[in-house]
């Protein structure tokens, strides 16, 4: 239309290229890391406060409610429960392998 003819293209992949200095990509990676856990660290917080509340309260530590929720609350901090897996699966997946890898890594620490 205008006189321009072209039929190239050039072919850039910047998804490959980093973003920043070392500071700004080690940000980036640390970031990558624990941005997908704050959700379940903010609720298991929310939770023991709730079992602080019932404690303040005079609940009975024998308590069902209070039993369940503690239990609930120290699950993401028990390291052979839940905090390994997570942190492996959390790690390999910002280095983008496979679940497979995940799982292996895992059964290594």
């Amino acid at each position: 239309m205008a006189g321009i003819a072209g039929e190239g293209g050039i072919d850039v992949d910047e998804g490959d290229v980093p973003k920043g200095n070392l500071f700004d990509q080690f940000i980036t990676l640390v970031s990558g890391l624990f941005q997908p856990m704050l959700g379940v660290l903010s609720a298991a917080g929310m939770i023991k406060g709730v079992v602080a509340i019932l404690a303040a309260v005079g609940v009975a530590k024998t308590d069902g409610l209070y039993i369940i929720l503690n239990a609930a609350g120290d699950g993401l901090f028990q390291k052979k429960l839940f905090q390994m897996w997570l942190r492996s699966s959390l790690f390999l997946s910002v280095f983008s392998l496979s679940q497979f890898h995940s799982l292996s890594w895992q059964s290594v620490q």
